[in-house]
């Protein structure tokens, strides 16, 4: 059997070699990766590692990239008959791909995984073995172990998907009665929570984009005048997990840089980076850090929102059914309705500014928010709403 393992942020760049030595030059960090080993030895596999390894260098997410693989090994693992590379001898409805699929497609139909992320598994084995065929790693003789088609549109498919269902992507916007709710009842979370929920609010940065922020990342240029710092740019390359790892601009409101300038010097603060530095042995600290000196997970973030859910269930609504991501829909809700104001401005040129700045490829989940916002007359206060939360955020004492 296999196991992920997760490595440390690392180096990819040019080598310059002397007789003597070696130095990398012209060189960026990378978000750690996580690689797929042997359980019982523990020896590296090869060809998946250079494969997830080569799409972590061009700064993509492989999260799920290692997960698909990790599936798939240990699928061949307790079928031995199979193997990864030699199926020269299979007919083409046995080839490990083919049945790696048909057992997800069980699983979807029980229940036990979604489609989507089924297909998403599938199209990563797909890429695997168009890797490992560019570079030599299995024999060309033997050919692709699945069939490869193009559409009439150009798009490249193959006969390892698995059919996934349309499905309308129900925005929740949270209300101006619930989000006075957050406020009233976070003292219920700790204080680089309740900064993460206001940073998404504010900014629509995902989950993962919050907890990888560098400290400076939302700093306020020197000299700048005005209440809304634009053009901040966030991508891997700054050690932002951005989605896909693709570059986008943001925009961050003054006072909250101001806050987040505030809790940075803090003693608080002071004492989390000390422990990181300990931890992590890097000085360049994270913007949120937990109180045992690390990084903040996706899983942190959901667990102290539903801790918070659960007190506004309890104390204030019992009808608060919100999850964190809602927070980002709200952002995206009252960015259309902020730029709808600006005189001239074109439904298509909305459409662009906010597809950039929410980091959509896809324009049609941007638009998503056009439609939400078109089919909810009552959102045309969420502008108003947000400046009121301001004030009500900061009287409530965030960093208290």
């Amino acid at each position: 059997m296999y196991k992920l393992v997760k490595t440390n942020r690392f180096r990819v760049g040019d080598v310059e070699v002397s007789p003597t030595s070696y130095r990398m030059v012209a060189s960026l960090y990378r978000p750690s990766t996580l690689l797929l080993f042997d359980q019982d030895n523990f020896e590296p596999v090869f060809e998946v590692n250079a494969y997830l390894l080569s799409h972590a260098a061009k700064e993509r997410c492989t999260d799920q990239r290692s997960k698909a693989l990790l599936k798939y090994f240990n699928f061949l693992a307790v079928n031995p008959q199979l193997s990864w590379n030699d199926y020269a001898h299979c007919s083409s409805d046995n080839y490990p791909p083919i049945l790696f699929r048909n057992k997800l497609k069980q699983h979807k139909d029980l229940g036990n995984i979604a489609d989507t992320t089924a297909n998403a598994y599938m199209g990563y084995i797909k890429e695997f073995y168009l890797f490992c065929y560019r570079h030599g790693y299995i024999d060309r003789e033997f050919g692709l172990p699945f069939t490869l088609e193009t559409s009439m549109y150009g798009k490249h498919t193959s006969n390892l998907r698995i059919k996934t269902y349309n499905r309308n992507k129900n925005l929740k916007p949270i209300s101006h009665y619930h989000l006075s709710m957050v406020i009233m009842f976070w003292s219920a979370i700790c204080i680089e929570i309740r900064l993460a929920i206001l940073i998404t609010l504010f900014t629509g940065m995902r989950n993962k984009e919050v907890i990888s922020i560098p400290k400076d990342i939302l700093s306020i240029p020197d000299g700048f005048k005005g209440v809304n710092i634009t053009g901040i740019t966030i991508s891997p390359k700054l050690s932002v997990n951005t989605k896909l790892g693709i570059e986008r601009q943001i925009s961050c409101p003054v006072w909250l840089a101001e806050l987040l300038e505030q809790y940075h010097n803090s003693e608080r603060y002071r004492i989390r980076c000390k422990k990181y530095f300990e931890e992590i042995g890097e000085l360049d600290f994270p913007a949120l850090i937990n109180r045992i000196g690390k990084p903040y997970t996706t899983q942190d973030l959901t667990q102290q929102w539903c801790n918070l859910s659960r007190e506004i269930r309890k104390k204030g609504d019992i009808n608060f059914r919100h999850k964190y991501y809602d927070l980002r829909a709200t952002f995206g809700v009252a960015k259309v309705e902020s730029l709808s104001k600006v005189n001239k401005i074109s439904f298509h040129q909305i459409r662009a500014i906010l597809q950039q700045e929410m980091g959509h490829t896809k324009s049609t989940t941007t638009d998503l928010y056009l439609e939400h916002w078109e089919l909810n007359p009552a959102i045309v206060q969420h502008t108003a709403m947000m400046e009121d939360l301001v004030s009500e955020a900061l009287k409530q004492g965030v960093l208290d």
